[in-house]
């Protein structure tokens, strides 16, 4: 019985240690993504402010940095809509690592539960012998 206990909990705990993981794989990808649309909106930042010089080769260049614009703003949308969606799986990762580790403090305590259970019963198993010998060479 308390093997089969300590099998499910160090089976838990490996659930849980790939949990963990897969919950930071899931904020990491998040972070990176979020990184990216920063660096997209700086460089999209960078061309508004050359377009705003009245330089004559910025004015030049002027169609060129509208179609950049154009293009990076596209591709932070995209960014965003990706990052949402990764936001929503990074919360349900933490929901998961959240209910493992309640199952896991649930199961700690029934197994420590069982365990001064036992050891009661083995005691009063031992009392209960002891008196019932000490009884027969009594009597």
């Amino acid at each position: 019985m308390i093997a089969m206990r300590q099998r499910r909990s160090s089976k838990l705990a490996r659930l849980m240690k790939v949990q963990n993981q897969i919950e930071r794989l899931a904020d990491i990808e998040l972070a990176e993504v979020r990184r990216h649309e920063a660096g997209l909106r700086r460089e999209r930042l960078e061309i508004m402010t050359a377009m705003a010089q009245d330089s004559l080769p910025h004015r030049l260049f002027s169609d060129h940095y509208a179609e950049r614009i154009t293009t990076l703003s596209g591709k932070e949308q995209r960014l965003e809509k990706i990052a949402l969606t990764l936001g929503q799986k990074a919360v349900g990762e933490h929901a998961k690592t959240r209910k493992l580790k309640e199952r896991h403090r649930g199961l700690f305590v029934d197994e420590q539960r069982q365990s001064e259970d036992e050891a009661l019963q083995d005691f009063i198993s031992e009392r209960t012998a002891a008196r019932l010998s000490a009884q027969k060479w009594r009597g």
